[in-house]
């Protein structure tokens, strides 16, 4: 039969993050406890008091065994920074054919910024600031929901395991939002996640990006 603690582990190692937070004094251990208990009890297969389960938390090595993203990687990725960019979010409805306009011309334009993201009730178009004004000319004013200029964008290239390694996004977001570096959009693809910023912050998010691979 299982023991508590042993029951503790197995479901902690189930929860991303949470031994991370337990080792920084982060978590009520009570709440944390009183959470848990459901399923220790389950898998030992009789009644345990809450009390208890704090206690064998409490009792655990501070130092989790999760692997840190620098230590996962076989090497540091590739950090591009591009700068001068201004963003649209837009109208999804009535707007198709002007889009498809902006996708044609500017899909063509390999030396400059251009990222669209396509959601069910708007869209948000991404470019350097050159193509702001053919932007703005494409799309009729009501479109336009929001605008915003002087962003960044920092595109960490990422190995294809990626998709199988949970907390990727979840450090590099982490180190943003404990240095108070407000990320615009989060705009990715299999091999690439590029963070938008204010071009403000664009060196210091730089540096905790570089510091998250081991730079």
């Amino acid at each position: 039969m299982i023991t508590i603690s042993e029951a503790i582990k197995v479901k902690l190692a189930k929860m991303h993050f949470v031994e991370e937070l337990l080792a920084e004094n982060l978590v009520n251990v009570m709440s944390l406890a009183r959470k848990m208990r459901p399923d220790i009890e389950e898998m030992t297969m009789k009644e345990v008091a809450e009390e208890t389960i704090a206690m064998a938390i409490r009792r655990l090595p501070k130092n989790p065994q999760t692997q840190s993203i620098a230590e996962v990687f076989s090497e540091a990725p590739d950090i591009l920074v591009r700068s001068h960019l201004c963003e649209f979010t837009i109208r999804k409805e009535g707007s198709g054919t002007a889009v498809d306009k902006i996708i044609k011309t500017l899909s063509l334009a390999n030396d400059n910024f251009f990222t669209i993201t396509q959601g069910v009730f708007e869209d948000t178009i991404i470019v350097s600031d050159i193509y702001e004004q053919h932007v703005r000319n494409t799309l009729k004013l009501q479109h336009i929901i929001a605008f915003f200029d002087k962003l960044s964008a920092i595109t960490v290239r990422l190995p294809p395991e990626n998709v199988d390694m949970p907390g990727v996004y979840y450090h590099i977001l982490k180190s943003l939002a404990q240095n108070s570096i407000n990320v615009m959009e989060v705009v990715s693809t299999y091999r690439e996640c590029t963070i938008i910023v204010r071009e403000k912050d664009v060196e210091e998010a730089f540096r905790n990006i570089k510091k998250i691979f081991g730079n």
